[in-house]
């Protein structure tokens, strides 16, 4: 059987690179612009001072985090509203309380202190 010729060090490392960044980056998405919207993208990239293809990866990053923080208020205020509602929730909240930042509790109001 017929070994795979070896690549120079150079190509490997050069390859190697090119699959990291795959890896790290992702899948790539392809975009259809205009013209006016890639020249809008384009003056408002080089005004923070970044390249055209990393301003839009950059939006999209922020969104996906705003997006993950709206997902997870929803979600926590959901849990809020179904402990809230159950009579073994309002018994751990009200024993809970508030802690100070040398983190002892301060007893809720009503509650033996």
């Amino acid at each position: 059987m017929a070994r795979a010729p070896r690549l120079a060090p150079r190509v490997f490392a050069y390859y190697a690179r090119i699959a990291a960044l795959e890896i790290a980056m992702g899948h790539s998405i392809s975009v259809r612009l205009d013209e006016d919207m890639q020249t809008t993208l384009a003056d408002a990239a080089k005004a923070r001072g970044i390249g055209l293809s990393t301003y839009p990866r950059e939006l999209a990053a922020n969104e996906v985090k705003r997006l993950r923080r709206e997902r997870i208020r929803t979600q926590s205020r959901a849990v809020g509203a179904y402990v809230a509602a159950s009579p073994a929730g309002q018994v751990f909240y009200d024993q809970w309380g508030t802690h100070t930042a040398e983190g002892l509790p301060i007893p809720n109001e009503g509650l033996p202190s």
